[in-house]
């Protein structure tokens, strides 16, 4: 028995050993006095993104994004040449021929076309995360688009310079290869103005022509983009009443991620006030209490969301606020913003729908922060945009979430 206590004894005394030794002694320890903070600290938080176009010069290489490239299908950087840098912008387009598509299945119609719609949704979300989406600007032929003819001649020098090899993935998918040079045609966004069933291509000895047919699958696809060096704030410019895209949010009933868009409510000191135009999820504002500051919902938009829903560019423009960096309106701002029951009344997505929340005639309802001085209730905004109390841990109430953005 002596022995077991004696063993036990030097366990513990290891222990704070090790806890005293991670304080550095007798200094003092958080607020929490926690051993096993100590013993596992949290992790630090990730670095900021960093632009890797950042002091590109034309003619540089750089690595953005991912996309098969072996003939087994492997991920790998995809590697971008820098065709011009303006404006606080790069223009960078693909060193190599990706893969292989056909340009539409009918008509030479960029704007329309099937290889638009596949570079601006599959491509563009498969290949790049939240962060290089941050930076990619949009542009008037898409976030990711093909050059015209006449950009391909101003921004290449030569029919060498335009000459363009395919990656073993787009050879795999069948992109036609040149047996003398090894190189492949790649298609450009400009149609044939005399013929409806041709496109323009760049062929494999670099050269301009306007007669590729949009039905060849086996075109290259050499996709091209403009790069923000600095993040593109999408709320410069806008007024009261404009709607926003900021950041993403599963929103259908599936569970798909889509833009979050937002209302502006306020413009004032170099900052906008907004607040999502749909009620983004179901939740209970808390489990036993209606004090904002310790809420369960609180922690919910400030962690998990906050952290899911935007990148870091998108974080660094959020501004700190009282109720948070993410918040719900008080009862004061949703009568003093929303002016109106009309105004108020706020549509569930069809994510939020999906997990429970509570909807009548198309309106959801609508959690504030404010507590009822009375009860242990909460305000909301009912279906019908009147201002209500309600239990906290009712799962059903629609989070509405609201931010302060720094111009």
């Amino acid at each position: 028995m002596i022995k077991k206590n004696f063993a036990f004894l030097l366990i513990c005394l290891f222990f704070v050993a090790v806890i005293t030794s991670a304080c550095g002694g007798s200094k003092t320890t958080p607020a929490d006095n926690s051993a096993f903070y100590y013993l596992f600290p949290t992790p630090d938080p990730d670095p900021a993104y960093e632009n890797p176009f950042k002091g590109a010069n034309v003619g540089d290489m750089v690595k953005f994004g991912r996309y098969p490239q072996t003939a087994a299908g492997d991920f790998q950087d995809i590697e971008w040449r820098v065709l011009s840098v303006e404006d606080g912008k790069v223009l960078a387009i693909s060193r190599y021929g990706l893969d292989a598509k056909r340009f539409d299945d009918e008509s030479n119609d960029w704007e329309s076309s099937e290889i638009r719609g596949w570079l601006n949704g599959e491509f563009y979300e498969d290949s790049f995360n939240d962060d290089e989406k941050g930076v990619i600007a949009s542009s008037d032929p898409g976030k990711v688009f093909l050059l015209s003819s006449w950009e391909a001649d101003k921004y290449f020098s030569s029919d060498e310079d335009r000459k363009c090899v395919p990656t073993e993935y787009a050879k795999a998918n069948g992109a036609w290869e040149d047996r003398d040079n090894g190189c492949c045609y790649w298609w450009l966004r400009s149609p044939n103005p005399d013929d409806s069933q041709d496109v323009s291509i760049v062929e494999s000895y670099g050269r301009d022509d306007t007669y590729g047919d949009f039905l060849n699958g086996n075109g290259s696809v050499r996709p091209a983009l403009w790069i923000n060096l600095e993040y593109e704030n999408p709320f410069k410019g806008a007024n009261v009443g404009d709607m926003v895209k900021f950041g993403r949010y599963p929103q259908t009933a599936a569970g798909d991620v889509q833009d979050i868009e937002w209302r502006v409510l306020a413009v004032k000191n170099g900052r906008v006030l907004a607040i999502s135009r749909y009620g983004l999820d179901a939740r209970r504002f808390d489990d036993d209490s209606n004090v904002w500051n310790s809420s369960e919902i609180r922690g919910w938009l400030n962690g998990e969301f906050y952290n899911s829903s935007f990148n870091n560019a998108e974080k660094g423009v959020i501004a700190s606020s009282d109720p948070g960096k993410v918040f719900l309106l008080s009862k004061d701002e949703a009568e003093g913003y929303l002016s109106s029951y009309e105004d108020r009344k706020c549509a569930p997505t069809g994510y939020a729908r999906a997990n429970g929340a509570r909807e009548k005639d198309g309106g959801c309802w609508w959690w504030l922060r404010s507590p009822d001085p009375d009860s242990s209730s909460v305000c909301y905004v009912y279906y019908d945009g009147r201002i209500r109390y309600f239990g906290v841990d009712d799962s059903r109430g629609s989070a509405r979430s609201a931010l302060w953005i720094n111009l």
